[in-house]
């Protein structure tokens, strides 16, 4: 599986509460997306909320939480293993890997829009083992958050100083 949205090894921006979807539409050939309500919205605003989008909400809310895939569960209401076949059907891979997901898209933006050590960001997401987040952004996004971090710079630094325009870097 890939991982949440990749652009030539960068990931490209969406608002930091949104939980992307990637739901097959019927005679689609791509992928649609949709974005969950915004966390700030009390769930009992949300009365068809499936306990599949509810948990996805719970996560984007606090990615940095330690969470345990029993405790999710209880939430929502759910067993573990109940909560793990709908969550895939509904997002295609199970909750702690969409935490992954999730957690791997914050770093990418705190790289980006930060000067912190690359381990302080990874603990700010959740991950608690520096070697542990960098195999996970690794596998999620393509590349290590340091070669992450310098391409994000480099492609920032290339403006135009007369006009602030940003140009591409050749591919």
């Amino acid at each position: 599986m890939g991982g949440l949205v990749q652009d030539h090894g960068l990931l490209a921006t969406v608002p930091p509460h949104a939980v992307v979807l990637r739901t097959a539409a019927a005679m689609s050939i791509g992928p649609s997306w949709r974005v969950c309500p915004d966390e700030t919205t009390p769930s009992h605003a949300y009365p068809t909320e499936t306990a599949a989008h509810h948990a996805a909400r719970l996560l984007a809310q606090d990615p940095g939480r330690d969470w345990r895939l029993r405790d999710l569960a209880n939430l929502v209401h759910l067993s573990t293993s109940q909560l793990g076949r709908v969550f895939s059907q509904s997002f295609g891979m199970p909750p702690i890997q969409y935490l992954a997901h999730l957690r791997a898209h914050r770093l990418a933006e705190l790289l980006v829009e930060t000067d912190l050590p690359i381990g302080v960001a990874m603990t700010r997401v959740g991950w608690r083992s520096r070697g542990h987040a960098a195999r996970q952004f690794t596998a999620i996004v393509g590349v290590s958050p340091s070669a992450y971090r310098l391409t994000a710079t480099q492609r920032a630094s290339l403006k135009c100083p007369c006009c602030g325009q940003r140009s591409e870097l050749p591919r």
